[in-house]
C-alpha cells in the first residue's frame, strides 16, 4: 500500500472522525468542571482516584465496616483505564472529558476498521461508521455515564466482533486462536453484562451463519469451537471475580420485580426501539425537541437501513444482520407489545435472563446491526449505480463528460444524500445538545483544601461527610449528583454511598445517619467511634438530594443538621474552610483494638442509642454483639454484660437452640413480585422509615396483600412442638391464619395500638410426626413482616430458658425499656420531630391510586387518594396543636408548573370549621423549594388544631398538573424544646403524661440482686421549674423531681429484687406535665 493509499484509507478517515468528535464536544471542552450527570462518578481530584484505584484490590468494604466479597470489583478492566492516569496527576475534569472524546472517536474508528477489514467499500465504511458513532443510543448512554456498555462496550464491540469473525474464516474447520484472543481481550473492559451481550451476539451470528452456510457441518464445528473458546477466555479474564463470588456466595444485587421491568420498558415501544430512542432516560428525546420535524424525519435513516433487504435480498450478510436486528428489536422493547408477555415470562423463569432486566441496553446491538445493514445498503447502491452506468446508454450525457466521471459524480451525490440522512440522528450531537446534557460541576477551592488536609492526617480512620446521602445537591451546581466527595474520600467515608444495597451490610451506617438526622442523641460521637470515624465534615453549601429512596432517608434541612451536629458532646471544631467545617470526634476508636470485656444485646439497634447515654458503659471497653447475629450456642458463656431491651429475653433463649429447630423464612419469598400480591423480600419493598433501628438482621418476608407464604420444615422425631414466630407488631398489622399441614389452623394477631417492633409470639403446641411438614401464613388483613420461625419441643425451649437464666447469674445485667413501646394503658405517643410529614415519590399523573405515609412517633398519617394532582392528607385520629409563637408554613418541591391550592380546616372544641385558602401559588423552577406561610392568623393560639388538609395541583388553565416528582413538608406545627435546648428522645418519640396520669407496665427480672434504676425524662413547659413523679415497684415507692426542659437521666434509687415479674407504675403529680423516654435497670451486685 503506497503513501497516498495510506492517507486516503487510514489517515483521512481518522481526521474526519476526529473533526466530527471535536465538533460535537466543543462546548464540553471549553467548560470548567468534572462531569457529574446521572451515573457519572469519577473523582474530582487525582489523589481521590489514586486511593479508589488502590482500594479495589482490598476485600474490606470501608462503607460497611467488614468483609464483603462484592468489593472485588468485576470492572477491574475499567479501573485499569481510569486509575493509572491519576498517578500522573490527571484529575477528574481532564479524565471525564477525554473519556467522552475517545468513546465517540473510537466508536467511529473501530467500526470503520471493522468494515474495511471485512472487505466493505471505502465510502460505505465511512458513512456507516459516522452513523454508528452518532446514534441516539450512544448519546443516552454516554450522557447517563454508562461506563461498561456505553463508554467502553460500544466502541469495543465492532473490534471484538471483527476478530471473532476472522477466527471463523479458516481452513480445515479449526478456528484461529490468535483472533480469538484478540476478540476476548476487549471483553475485559466491558463488565459482566457487556460480556453476556457480546456472547449473545456471537452465538446468534454463529447460528445464522451456520444455517446460511453451504457446508453447515463444517461451519457448525468451526463456530462452536470459536464460541466455546471465547466463553472460556472470558471466564479466565473474570476468574478473579467469579471464583471468590461463587466460593463465598457474594451478593448478587437488588432483585427487581415486574414493576421495575415496566418502568424500565416504559419508553421502549416498538417504534421507539426501531428508531433507537426506546430508552428509559430521555436525554436524546429531550434534545431533539428543538427540532420539531425530527419525529417525521427520524424514520428516514431507518428506511435507508432496511433498504438493503430490497437491494441485496440474497446477500448472506444482509440476511444475518437483518435477523439480528429483528431479534434485538424484540428484546429491546421489553414487555411492550407485541408479544410482551413472552418477555415477562422469560424474565421471571429463564435462568440468567435477568441479565436483560434493562431492555434498552440491548438496543446497542440494534444500533450495531443497523450500522452493518447501512454499510451493505450503501455498497449495494454503489454496485447498482456502477452497473447502471456500465450497461446503459444515456443520450442526455454531455459529450465531454466520460461515463466514469459521471458515475463518480453520481456516487458523490449519493454519498451526500446518505450523509444528510444519517446526519438526522447526529443533530443533537452537532448542535451542542450532547455537551449541554453532560452537566459539569466545578468544585470550589475549599474542597481541594480539605481533601488535601485529610490526606495528610496520620492514622487509619474514617470520615463522615454531611449531609450524608448517596446523591447530593450543591448550591453552586444546577443539578443533583452522586456524592463524589464522600464516595472518593481519601479517608474512607462512613455512610450511604451510591450503589450500596440497602440491606443488612449498610444497617449500622444508616442507623447513625438517621440518628443524627432525627436528632436522637447528644452522644453521636460514641456511635461514630464504633465505626472508626475521627472527623465529621459538614458542608454548608449542600443538601441531601434524596434520590436513593431505598435507603429510607428523610429530607432534612442543613439548618437542622447543623444544629444537631453543633450540639453533640465530644465533637470538637478543628478546621473551617469556606462552606466546609471539620469536627474531630473525641470518642474515636482505632480500626482494630483489644477490649477487656464483651457485651451481648438482646434487642434492636436502637438500644445502642440508649447505651450511649449510660456513663458506666463504654463502647471502647466492651465488644458489642447482637443475639440474632450469633449462632454459637456457647457464646453467652463468654459475655461479661448482657443488655436486654423491652423484655426480649427469647432472643437469648432461641439463640441456644440447635439450627434444625429454626426455619429460614427468606428462602421462600418471591423477591421479584409485588408485596401487594405475594410475600416478598422486606429490605427492598418495605416503606418503613425506621427499619435500621430494628433487630431483624436477616432477610424477612413481607406482604401487604392477601398472600400465602408456604414454608417446608423437617421434624426429626415425633412429639409435641411449640410454634414461635417473630413478627412486626404495629397499628398497621392485622390478622394471619397460620396453617400446619393444611390441617391445623392457628391465629396470629400483629395489631397493636402502639408500635411494638419485632416481638416473639407463641402460637401454640401441636403434635407432629417425624418427617416433612409445611407451615403456611395466610394474611387476612394488614401489613405483615415475618422475621423468624422456631418449631421446637417444649422441653428444649424450657431447657434453653433455664440455661439462659443460669448463665445470667454471674453477668452484669442491663435492662433497657423504651417506654412508648412497653406502655399498655396509652393509645398514643407524642413524637419529637418538628416536621409534620413528607410525601415524596416518582409519581405521574393518573398513576397513583392510593398512597399512605406514617411517621413513627408522629401523630400524623397522610393518605393520598386519587391521582397525583389531587392530594387529600388527613391526620390520623389525633388533631395537631398549632403553636402560639409562630405561623405554620409549607415547603414544597416539585418539577413542572405547579398551581397548588391549599385548603384546610380546624376544630374549635368538637366543632369543625372549614377554612379554604384564597391563595394560589405558581412555580416554574424545576426542583426548587418554595415556602408558603399559611393564612392562619385568625386561628393561631392555644386550643386550636389542624385536623384536615387538602392539597390540589393544577396547571394555570385549571387542568390536572403532570407531576414528575413531589415532596411536601409541613413545618411549625408543634413546639420543639429539643431543637432549642438539646437532643430529642432516644427513639425519636416519647410518652406525654399530664397531671395525675399513671403509666403502668410489667418487667421481668432475670436474676436476683441489687439494682439501680434510672429514668430518662424531661419537663414540657418553659415556665415550670420542675414536675413531680412517683415511681412504684412492688411495695417500693420513690418520688423524684424532673427539672428543666431537656432530656436527662434521673436516678430513682437502688432496690433489691428477686427473679420474677414485677409491675411498675409512674404517676405524675398535680400541676405537672412530663415526657418519658426510657427506663434503665442496671444490676449492681447479686443477692446472697
Amino acid at each position: 500500500m503506497n503513501k497516498e493509499e495510506v492517507i486516503r484509507r487510514h489517515i483521512a478517515p481518522f481526521l474526519l472522525f476526529f473533526a466530527l468528535t471535536i465538533l460535537s464536544t466543543r462546548e464540553l471542552m471549553i467548560s470548567r468542571g468534572v462531569i457529574t450527570n446521572h451515573d457519572w462518578a469519577v473523582a474530582p481530584y487525582a489523589s481521590q482516584m489514586r486511593h479508589a484505584f488502590v482500594n479495589i484490590f482490598y476485600l474490606w468494604r470501608n462503607s460497611y465496616g467488614g468483609f464483603d466479597i462484592s468489593s472485588i470489583n468485576f470492572g477491574l478492566g475499567l479501573w485499569l483505564v481510569l486509575g493509572p492516569p491519576s498517578f500522573l496527576g490527571v484529575d477528574g475534569e481532564i479524565l471525564t472529558k477525554y473519556i467522552v472524546i475517545f468513546s465517540i472517536l473510537l466508536s467511529g474508528v473501530f467500526f470503520y476498521y471493522t468494515c474495511v477489514s471485512l472487505k466493505k467499500s471505502y465510502a460505505a465504511s465511512i458513512l456507516a461508521a459516522i452513523f454508528y458513532m452518532f446514534t441516539p443510543w450512544i448519546f443516552n448512554r454516554v450522557v447517563a455515564g454508562d461506563f461498561y456498555l456505553g463508554i467502553m462496550g460500544y466502541p469495543l464491540l465492532p473490534l471484538s466482533f471483527l476478530f471473532f469473525v476472522k477466527s471463523t474464516i479458516c481452513c480445515g474447520g479449526k478456528p484461529k486462536i490468535k483472533y480469538l484472543l484478540l476478540a476476548s481481550l476487549p471483553l475485559f473492559f466491558v463488565g459482566i453484562l457487556g460480556v453476556v451481550i457480546c456472547i449473545v451476539l456471537f452465538a446468534l451470528y454463529s447460528i445464522v451463519s451456520i444455517v446460511c452456510s453451504a457446508e453447515p457441518q463444517k461451519s457448525l464445528h468451526t463456530y462452536i469451537s470459536s464460541l466455546s473458546i471465547v466463553c472460556c477466555l472470558a471466564l479466565v479474564l473474570y476468574s478473579y471475580w467469579i471464583i471468590p463470588f461463587f466460593l463465598f456466595q457474594g451478593n448478587t444485587g437488588i432483585p427487581l420485580n415486574l414493576i421495575d421491568l415496566i418502568v424500565r420498558s416504559r419508553n421502549a415501544q416498538l417504534l421507539n426501539v426501531i428508531r433507537l430512542i426506546g430508552q428509559v432516560l430521555p436525554f436524546y428525546s429531550d434534545s431533539v425537541k428543538a427540532f420539531p420535524w425530527w419525529t417525521v424525519m427520524s424514520f428516514l435513516p431507518v428506511f435507508f437501513v432496511w433498504l438493503g433487504l430490497l437491494i441485496r435480498p440474497k446477500d448472506k450478510n444482509v440476511i444475518i444482520f437483518s435477523l439480528l436486528a429483528i431479534f434485538f428489536i424484540y428484546l429491546g422493547k421489553g414487555n411492550n407489545p407485541p408479544l410482551g408477555q413472552i418477555y415477562e415470562w422469560a424474565y421471571l423463569n429463564v435462568p440468567f435472563f435477568q441479565a436483560f432486566r434493562d431492555p434498552y441496553k440491548l438496543v446497542m446491538l440494534v444500533s450495531f446491526a443497523y450500522s452493518f445493514l447501512l454499510c451493505e445498503t450503501i455498497q449495494g447502491l454503489n454496485t447498482r449505480l456502477h452497473s447502471f452506468f456500465l450497461n446503459k446508454r444515456h443520450p442526455l450525457t454531455l459529450a465531454k463528460l466520460s461515463r466514469q466521471s459521471l458515475r463518480k459524480s453520481f456516487s458523490v451525490i449519493l454519498a451526500l444524500i446518505i450523509f444528510s440522512i444519517i446526519s438526522i440522528n447526529a443533530l443533537p450531537f452537532l448542535s451542542g445538545g450532547f455537551s449541554r446534557n453532560l452537566k459539569l460541576s466545578n468544585f470550589p477551592v475549599e474542597y481541594s483544601t480539605i481533601n488535601e488536609w485529610l490526606e495528610n492526617q496520620d492514622g487509619d480512620f474514617r470520615v463522615f461527610w454531611l449531609p450524608s446521602d448517596p446523591r447530593i445537591q450543591y448550591d453552586w451546581a444546577p443539578h443533583g449528583q452522586a456524592d463524589l466527595m464522600a464516595q472518593y474520600s481519601v479517608k474512607p467515608h462512613f455512610g450511604p454511598l451510591l450503589g450500596n444495597s440497602p440491606d443488612e451490610r449498610g444497617r449500622f451506617s444508616n442507623l447513625v445517619v438517621m440518628t443524627l438526622c432525627d436528632n436522637r442523641t447528644n452522644f453521636l460521637g460514641k456511635l461514630l467511634g464504633m465505626a472508626n470515624v475521627k472527623y465529621v465534615v459538614f458542608r454548608d453549601d449542600a443538601e441531601s438530594y434524596d434520590w436513593y429512596h431505598l435507603l429510607g432517608l428523610h429530607k432534612f434541612s442543613r439548618e437542622q443538621l447543623k444544629y444537631a451536629i453543633q450540639h453533640q458532646n465530644g465533637l470538637e471544631l478543628v478546621k473551617k474552610e469556606g462552606a466546609l467545617t471539620v469536627y474531630q470526634n473525641n470518642y474515636n476508636m482505632p480500626h482494630l483494638f483489644a477490649t477487656s470485656s464483651a457485651s451481648l444485646i438482646a434487642g434492636g439497634y436502637s438500644s445502642l442509642i440508649s447505651l450511649s447515654y449510660i456513663d458506666n458503659f463504654s463502647f471502647k471497653d466492651s465488644a458489642v454483639f447482637f443475639a440474632n447475629q450469633v449462632a454459637s450456642q456457647d457464646v453467652l458463656e463468654h459475655m461479661d454484660t448482657v443488655i436486654i431491651q423491652d423484655n426480649e429475653l427469647y432472643d437469648l433463649v432461641f439463640m441456644l437452640l440447635p439450627a434444625h429447630y429454626k426455619v429460614d423464612v427468606a428462602r421462600y419469598v418471591y423477591p421479584y413480585y409485588s408485596p401487594d400480591d405475594h410475600w416478598t423480600a422486606l429490605h427492598y419493598y418495605w416503606g418503613y422509615y425506621y427499619w435500621p433501628y430494628l433487630d431483624s438482621i436477616n432477610e424477612c418476608a413481607f406482604t401487604r396483600g392477601k398472600a400465602v407464604l408456604r414454608i417446608p420444615f423437617q421434624v426429626n422425631s415425633s412429639g409435641n412442638y411449640d410454634i414461635w414466630v417473630k413478627s412486626f407488631i404495629s397499628p398497621k398489622g392485622g390478622l394471619i391464619d397460620v396453617v400446619i399441614d393444611n390441617n391445623f389452623t392457628l391465629k396470629m394477631d400483629t395489631r397493636a395500638v402502639n408500635e411494638k417492633g419485632f416481638m416473639w409470639t407463641a402460637l401454640g403446641t401441636l403434635a407432629l410426626a417425624s418427617g416433612e411438614h409445611t407451615i403456611a401464613f395466610k394474611n387476612i388483613e394488614g401489613e405483615q413482616v415475618i422475621a423468624a420461625i422456631v418449631i421446637a419441643p417444649p422441653k428444649s425451649i424450657s431447657d434453653a430458658m433455664d440455661a439462659v437464666l443460669q448463665s445470667l447469674q454471674d453477668k452484669n445485667l442491663i435492662l433497657v425499656f423504651e417506654l412508648e413501646k412497653v406502655a399498655t394503658n396509652f393509645d398514643k405517643v407524642i413524637g419529637w420531630d418538628e416536621k409534620f410529614g413528607d410525601i415524596r415519590g416518582w409519581y405521574e399523573s393518573g398513576g397513583l391510586a392510593e398512597y399512605s405515609f406514617t411517621t413513627d412517633g408522629n401523630v400524623a398519617n397522610f393518605t393520598v387518594s386519587g391521582n397525583s394532582w389531587d392530594w387529600r392528607c388527613y391526620t390520623f385520629d389525633l388533631p395537631i396543636p398549632i403553636p402560639t409563637d409562630k405561623y405554620p408554613f409549607f415547603k414544597y418541591k416539585i418539577r413542572g408548573t405547579l398551581n397548588a391550592r391549599y385548603q384546610f380546616g380546624f376544630y374549635d372544641g368538637s366543632e369543625w370549621h372549614s377554612f379554604p385558602s384564597p391563595y394560589w401559588r405558581f412555580s416554574d423552577t424545576p426542583a426548587s423549594w418554595t415556602e408558603v406561610t399559611l393564612p392562619l392568623q385568625e386561628i393561631v393560639g392555644s386550643g386550636k388544631v389542624i385536623s384536615k388538609l387538602a392539597i390540589y395541583a393544577q396547571t394555570s388553565d385549571g387542568k390536572p398538573a403532570s407531576i414528575l416528582y413531589d415532596e411536601i413538608e409541613f413545618f411549625g406545627l408543634k413546639q420543639l424544646p429539643s431543637r432549642k435546648t438539646g437532643s430529642g428522645a432516644s427513639l425519636g418519640s416519647a410518652l406525654q403524661l399530664d397531671e395525675n396520669t399513671e403509666l403502668t407496665f410489667s418487667v421481668f427480672i432475670p436474676k436476683s440482686g441489687k439494682y439501680e434504676i434510672y429514668l430518662r425524662a424531661k419537663g414540657t413547659k418553659f415556665d415550670a421549674p420542675s414536675c413531680t413523679l412517683t415511681f412504684s415497684i412492688e411495695n417500693e415507692r420513690k418520688q423524684i423531681d424532673i427539672s428543666g426542659i431537656d432530656f436527662g437521666w434521673y436516678k430513682i434509687g437502688e432496690i433489691s429484687l428477686i427473679r420474677g415479674n414485677y409491675n411498675l407504675s409512674i404517676t405524675v403529680g398535680e400541676k405537672s406535665e412530663v415526657y418519658l423516654d426510657a427506663l434503665l435497670i442496671n444490676s449492681i451486685e447479686p443477692t446472697k
